[in-house]
This record gives C-alpha cells, structure tokens and sequence, in this order.
C-alpha cells in the first residue's frame, strides 16, 4: 500500500492513518489500482458502492421476518387490554347491581316483561343511575303507559339510544347501533342453568338435549335456577343461598349471535335475564341465512348462551363482583353449578 500525503512527509503508520479524524487531505491507493478513497474534508470526492438487488431483497426479506414475529406480540398486548378494560365495564355493573340491592333491599329484575302488556324495560334502565347516567334515567317516564323501547327524548331520538362506553366491551366490532340506532350492550344478566325454548321459524334440534341438565323451569317466575330471569322477580342477596362468590351474576354476549342482544340496553325483551349456562361457551349461531337453527341468531336458545369477542373463553361476574375468565373447555356440570344460586352442591372449580 502507498500512502502520499499533500504537501506533506510519507507515513507509514497506517493504523494510525485509518484511525485519524484529523489528517487532513489524504488518498490512499492500493498497489496496481487507482485512488479508491478520498477524505471529503479537504474537498476531495469519494466513490461509494451500493447495495446489489440480491442484498436488498436479503433486507427487505429480515424486515418482513422481524415484523411477522412481533405483530402476533402486539397483537397480544392490545387484546389483553381490551380485556382488563371489559374486566372493569363488568366491575363496574356489579357494582351498580351492589349498591341497588343496598338502596332498595333487592336486586332489579333481569327485565320487566310481561307478554301483551306494557314493558318497563330491562336491568340496564334501572341501573342508569348507578352507572353515573342518572340525567339518562330521568328522562324515563314510568308512568306514560309507554313501554321504554319506545320512549324519546326532547329532540325526538330515542333515549336508549344513547351508547354509554361502560357497556360495550372493547373487543366487539360490530356496528355500533341496531334496530333503529339502539345503543349497544355485551353485558348480559344470567338465569343459569334455567330450561329453554324453541323458535319454530328457526329450531335448533339441539334445545332438548340443553334442557336436560337445566335445574330450572322455563318462564316460572319463581322457579329461576339463577339469579336473574325477565319476568320481574326481585331476587335478594339473601335468595343466593350458595354464595355470592359462588355464582355467576353476569356474562358476556356477542351481539351478532343474538337477535335478541341486538336490541340494544334499553329493550326489554333484549336478553337480559335469558343468558344460560346449558349452552356450550362460545357457541357460534351468527349465520342469518342458515337453514339449520343451531346457527341461526333467532333460535330462542343457543343464542342466549355466553359468548365474548376474547379468544377462547369468556368473561363473567360472581355474585361477590369478582371478574373471572372462564375457558370453552370448562365442565359443562360444572359450569352449570356455577350458574345456578340455590343448588346446594360443591363445583371444586378454583378460579
């Protein structure tokens, strides 16, 4: 190697060359070739080698890689906080649920229906004003003859339009209203492992064989296996004689699986008090066009069973308003004694 310095003495210390920041104007040249490098701090010009085809496509192929790896992890990451946040919307239901038993000596009825007669809403209306929407709550008038369904506000909207971020989880991607801009819900009270029945239009041969393992009788006001029905009953704390901690209050539901969640929070007839434990976690009836009403969302049975946009399980919440998730692969024996509030048996479930 030859070093020629300009306007200056030969130096062979060629470490020492390579490693200054300082030596000014410099070339170096390689035996038999020509100057390949030119220190561009005395106005000298550099030639540059870029990156061949083959080594871009190399990179491009790493990026690729590297990103195919980390999305599933930040995918992840937001799917468990939309879990922690639907954990806290159903905290913050049972305690709504708590300090209405407080105020009035007994729990609001799942809903108030009555068939040909007026309806008075369901456990979400009567719960507004323990959910911070009291300005809501009084915009009902009890006393009108008109059902809530159909009660508006000032502006002509419906009041149960309104969506109230406390009970929607996250997770759904639904549309945000149904049925006339109804607002949205996935927070439904449970019966338990209460018996069913069967929509003729739509039947799902599978009703019966749910309604085998059910502890309770079907539209029997006082026959509920679980703490909720809609039929008006007002069920006290008192009447969970297998513990708070022991039974399940609440649950998720996907709204695309039940015509019935699809009418909205303030709907009477819109599940509340109907979800089950006899229907397998998770069940998929979503299809409207299915001929077979074991996947049709008006089948009056497998579309009352808990479901939750979260993988593999579902969110509930005991008596007591702890938030558990429970797995599709659950028990059915033994997800059904978690559902109902009086059957006097031990689940040994841990959560």
């Amino acid at each position: 190697m030859e070093i020629v310095g300009k306007g200056q003495n030969p130096l062979f210390d060629v470490g020492f060359l390579m490693n200054s920041l300082t030596f000014r104007g410099c070339w170096l040249r390689m035996p038999g070739q020509g100057r390949s490098w030119r220190n561009t701090l005395n106005g000298g010009s550099q030639v540059k080698r870029g990156f061949t085809l083959v080594e871009l496509l190399v990179v491009i192929a790493i990026i690729g890689i590297l990103i195919g790896m980390l999305l599933p992890a930040v995918q992840q990451v937001r799917e468990a906080a939309r879990r922690t946040t639907c954990a806290n919307n159903l905290r913050q239901v049972g305690l709504a649920v708590h300090n209405f038993e407080s105020a009035r000596g007994h729990m609001p009825a799942g809903a108030y229906f009555a068939y040909g007669t007026v309806n008075y809403g369901s456990i979400m209306v009567q719960l507004l004003p323990y959910l911070e929407q009291n300005n809501l709550f009084e915009q009902y008038d009890f006393n009108s003859g008109i059902s809530p369904d159909y009660q508006t506000m000032d502006d002509g909207r419906l009041i149960a339009s309104h969506t109230i971020p406390t009970l929607v989880c996250p997770s759904d991607t639904e549309p945000e209203t149904y049925f006339n801009g109804r607002g949205i819900t996935n927070y439904i009270s449970s019966k338990g492992p209460t018996a069913h029945w069967d929509n003729p239009n739509h039947s799902n041969p599978l009703w019966t064989v749910w309604n085998t393992d059910a502890f309770g009788v079907y539209n029997d006001p006082q026959e509920t296996a679980g703490p909720f029905n809609r039929l008006s009953t007002l069920y006290r704390f008192r009447d969970v004689t297998d513990g708070q901690s022991n039974v399940i209050f609440f649950g998720e539901a996907r709204r695309a699986d039940s015509r019935h969640v699809q009418r909205g929070w303030g709907a009477t007839n819109n599940a509340q008090g109907m979800l089950s434990t006899l229907i397998p976690i998770n069940w998929d009836c979503a299809d409207v066009t299915a001929t077979d009403g074991r996947y049709h969302p008006s089948n009056w049975n497998g579309e009352f069973g808990f479901k939750s946009n979260h993988p593999a399980g579902v969110q509930v919440m005991m008596g007591d308003n702890s938030i558990h998730y429970i797995a599709e692969t659950m028990d059915p024996d033994t997800f059904n004694r978690l559902g109902g509030r009086r059957d006097g048996q031990v689940t040994g479930w841990e959560p």
